[in-house]
């Protein structure tokens, strides 16, 4: 045999070789990694968490904001705003939020008040002069030697960036944005969108006050729209028909999960609550679950009400089915126990869902 032949046929072999490694190596990889539960939505999420800034300035005009009909808006109004040779618009409505702290509230405001416009820098804004701004929260004749922040702040009450802590006192004022006194712990606030008025601060990192006012924005969930293909449902439906439920690393006694026809991941509720140290009751009578002092529902009702917030909609109602009762996966990512971590991913024959509540040490 030629020299030649011969190198082209170890060149064939190794290549079949190389080829039969990767093949073995890939169904090696495939035995062992999570199968990752489909995600709401799909497609890559972007942090849309608001990050406030503020102009401020006098006000020089107040005028009707103009619909594409050629009419005034209803309640929309348009602010020139000026300072030194700087110079703004601020549009206004009745979504507005006005700190009622100054001299003036909103329904006196007038030409010649002092304000500041907080505004979402992440939202998209017109290249034009002077700039636009869409208000979300505005003050009135504020005090020059007075501080407002608006965050979420953590288990620590420490806002995202660093920059502020929180060390509330008996002298804090704490209320809702309706003007309803607060009356639930402080552990309450952590991970809630907070009006922060304060003065004086420490010179560390971060920053340290004594809040002077708090203000509990109410907000409310609203779950992301996602459709599965039927395909995907039938699949997600199968996988799941006989897996059993892993709650953080340990099996628990549970019925199965099941995707319904809206392609949402329903699980047992008393099984994951039971599971995460939480106490359920049924109210027959009203059809009620209440976990604990800090959830309740009604079967059949889009309406989840944690204790001191808004009722949240999820865009699905807990159910019954086969003599349980059936929630949303997605629930337990909004329980208001500061950062809650939920992480659910099928391996084979168990459904593994990870709850981390760190309020609650879990």
């Amino acid at each position: 045999m030629k020299r030649t032949e011969t190198r082209k046929i170890l060149a064939v072999i190794i290549t079949i070789a190389m080829f039969a490694a990767l093949i073995l190596s890939v169904n090696a990889t495939e035995a062992i990694t999570p199968v990752p539960m489909p995600t709401f939505p799909t497609t890559p999420v972007i942090n849309q968490e608001p990050e406030y800034a503020f102009i401020e300035g006098i006000i020089k005009e107040i005028k009707d904001f103009i619909g594409s009909d050629g009419k005034p808006v209803d309640g929309k109004k348009i602010l020139s705003i000026e300072k030194d040779d700087s110079k703004w618009n601020a549009v206004i409505d009745n979504s507005t939020y006005t700190v009622m702290f100054g001299k003036t509230n909103r329904k006196a405001m007038g030409i010649g008040d002092n304000i500041r416009v907080f505004y979402n820098i992440k939202a998209p804004s017109t290249m034009i002069y002077p700039p636009q701004l869409n208000a979300e929260f505005i003050a009135l004749n504020f005090a020059d030697d007075k501080f407002i922040t608006i965050a979420r702040f953590d288990e620590n009450f420490t806002d995202p960036k660093n920059n502020l802590k929180l060390n509330i006192g008996d002298k804090t004022e704490i209320i809702y944005e309706d003007g309803k006194k607060f009356d639930g712990e402080n552990k309450d606030l952590i991970n809630r969108k907070l009006v922060v008025i304060y003065s004086i601060t420490t010179r560390s990192i971060p920053a340290q006050t004594t809040p002077i006012q708090i203000i509990i924005m109410y907000e409310k969930a609203v779950h992301p729209i996602y459709i599965l293909s039927e395909e995907e449902k039938e699949m997600l439906a199968n996988t799941l028909e006989n897996s059993d439920i892993i709650l953080n690393h340990n099996k628990i006694n549970a019925p199965k999960a099941y995707i319904n026809e809206a392609g949402m991941l329903m699980v047992p509720m008393r099984a994951i609550a039971e599971g995460i140290g939480f106490e359920i009751t049924w109210v027959e009578a009203t059809k009620t679950v209440k976990m604990g002092r800090s959830l309740e529902f009604d079967i059949g009702k889009d309406e989840y009400r944690f204790s001191g917030h808004d009722p949240m909609n999820l865009g699905n109602a807990p159910v019954i089915k086969d003599d349980r009762t059936y929630v949303p996966i997605t629930l337990f990512e909004k329980m208001p126990f500061g950062k809650v971590i939920v992480k659910y991913y099928t391996t084979e024959g168990a459904l593994n869902i990870e709850i981390h509540i760190p309020a609650i040490g879990g």
